[in-house]
């Protein structure tokens, strides 16, 4: 699992598996600025939430398993 967040888009990302290129098949947003990726066999992928994330999540207190977020260094996806 990945997580990822882009301040100058305002933009959070949650891959659930390591996405090879071209996986996601289709994308579906299932709230107000909520996707949901899958792969050609309707496997959910990843969960991106745009537009307004900071209003929407306290990014400071999200913990995963024995770090913080603020201690997950950004990442640029290719």
């Amino acid at each position: 699992m990945r997580m990822s967040y882009d301040p100058d888009t305002d933009a959070f990302y949650l891959s659930l598996i390591e996405i090879p290129e071209a996986a996601v098949h289709r994308s579906e947003e299932v709230a107000p600025a909520t996707v949901l990726d899958y792969d050609e066999d309707g496997n959910l992928l990843g969960i991106e939430i745009y537009a307004g994330v900071t209003e929407r999540m306290d990014l400071s207190h999200l913990v995963t398993k024995g770090f913080s977020f603020g201690e997950v260094r950004r990442e640029e996806w290719d």
